[in-house]
C-alpha cells in the first residue's frame, strides 16, 4: 500500500483553496466592470414627457441616488459631460410632484436638487425663446419675432438652486443644421466664479423643448414658465450690415448668424435700409 506523505496532501489542499479564492475575485471583478460599463438608463428613455415611462431594471433594488432616473420618473432631459464619464439629468415623478436635476456617474449620483409642489416649486425656473406654435403663441401671448418658427433660434433654460450655486441646463438651438447645443452652467454667487460644462456629442436624450411643444405637458412647468424677448428690434441704417450689427448688440461680428436665424434670412444675404429686424438673446453656450 502506497502512503501519500501529509506534506502533500496539505499542498494539495492549499493548491484547491487557492484557485478556488482565484476563481471567485476573477468573477467579482467581471461583475464589477459589467456594471461600470453598462450605459445610463437615462439613455435608454423615450425622449418624451409623455411617452412610455422610463424604467431602471434594478430601480426596485436601489436607492433614488444609485441612477441618473429611477422607475417612478420621466425623463424630461439628460446628456453625459463632455471628456469627464459624468452625466447631467432633469426628471419628472410619474406623479408630477416634483422635478429633480442629477449629476453623477452611470452608477452613483454625486448630487441631487429636487423642486417640488409641496415647496411651490421654490427653488428652480424655467426659461425660453422658442420656436411656438400658433397654439402656444396664442396662450402666452407671445410678442416676439413671428418669424421664428422651425428655421429660428430656440433657446431653453431650466436652472435649480442649492445654497450659494445656481445650476443653470440649457438646450439651444442657432444654426441651420439644427444640433442642439447643450450643458449645464454652474455658477456660485458668493464668489462670482461660473464653470461651464458642455454635452459630449450626440449624447442627449430627451429635449427641454417638449414642455412648450408637446401638448401632454404638466401644467406646473408651464405655470413657471417665462418668455424670453428680444433682445431688441433693430431698423436698418445706411451703412448697417449683419456682422456690424452683431458687433453692436453682442460685441462680436461673428454672431451675425443668430441675426440671421432668427429673422429666417439664411441664405438671403442682403439686408435693406428701414428693414426691421429682430435681434435675438445671446446663446448661453456663446462665450
Amino acid at each position: 500500500m502506497t502512503v501519500i506523505p501529509e506534506d502533500a496532501i496539505d499542498g494539495g489542499i492549499y493548491m484547491l483553496i487557492f484557485f478556488i479564492v482565484l476563481w471567485l475575485y476573477s468573477s467579482f471583478q467581471y461583475a464589477n466592470a459589467e456594471v461600470a460599463a453598462a450605459p445610463p438608463a437615462a439613455w435608454n428613455a423615450e425622449s418624451s414627457i409623455t411617452a412610455d415611462k422610463a424604467k431602471n431594471a434594478a430601480s426596485g433594488e436601489k436607492s433614488k441616488s444609485d441612477k441618473p432616473i429611477i422607475s417612478e420618473e420621466h425623463l424630461l432631459l439628460s446628456f453625459e459631460i463632455e471628456n469627464s464619464g459624468k452625466i447631467a439629468s432633469i426628471c419628472l415623478s410619474e406623479n408630477e410632484d416634483y422635478i429633480v436635476y442629477r449629476f453623477g456617474t452611470a452608477v452613483k449620483t454625486e448630487l441631487e436638487i429636487y423642486a417640488r409642489e409641496s415647496e411651490e416649486w421654490g427653488n428652480f425656473n424655467y426659461s425660453c425663446y422658442p420656436r411656438v406654435d400658433s397654439a402656444r403663441e396664442v396662450k402666452y401671448n407671445y410678442s416676439g419675432n413671428s418669424k421664428n418658427k422651425m428655421a429660428g433660434v430656440d433657446l431653453h433654460y431650466m436652472s435649480f438652486k442649492n445654497g450659494d450655486y445656481t445650476y443653470t441646463v440649457y438646450e439651444e438651438r442657432y444654426t441651420p443644421d439644427n444640433i442642439p447645443k447643450t450643458g449645464v452652467i454652474i455658477t456660485n454667487f458668493a464668489t462670482g466664479k461660473t464653470t461651464r460644462l458642455a454635452a459630449a456629442e450626440d449624447s442627449q436624450r430627451g429635449s427641454l423643448a417638449y414642455i412648450i411643444n408637446d401638448p401632454g405637458a404638466p401644467e406646473f412647468l408651464l405655470n413657471r414658465m417665462a418668455i424670453i424677448e428680444p433682445l431688441a428690434y433693430h431698423t436698418v441704417n445706411a451703412g448697417n450690415t449683419l456682422a456690424r450689427i452683431a458687433d453692436i448688440y453682442y460685441g462680436n461680428h461673428r454672431y451675425f448668424t443668430l441675426i440671421e436665424q432668427a429673422n429666417d434670412m439664411v441664405g438671403v444675404g442682403s439686408i435693406k435700409i428701414g428693414q426691421v429686424l429682430i435681434i435675438p438673446p445671446k446663446p448661453e453656450s456663446l462665450e
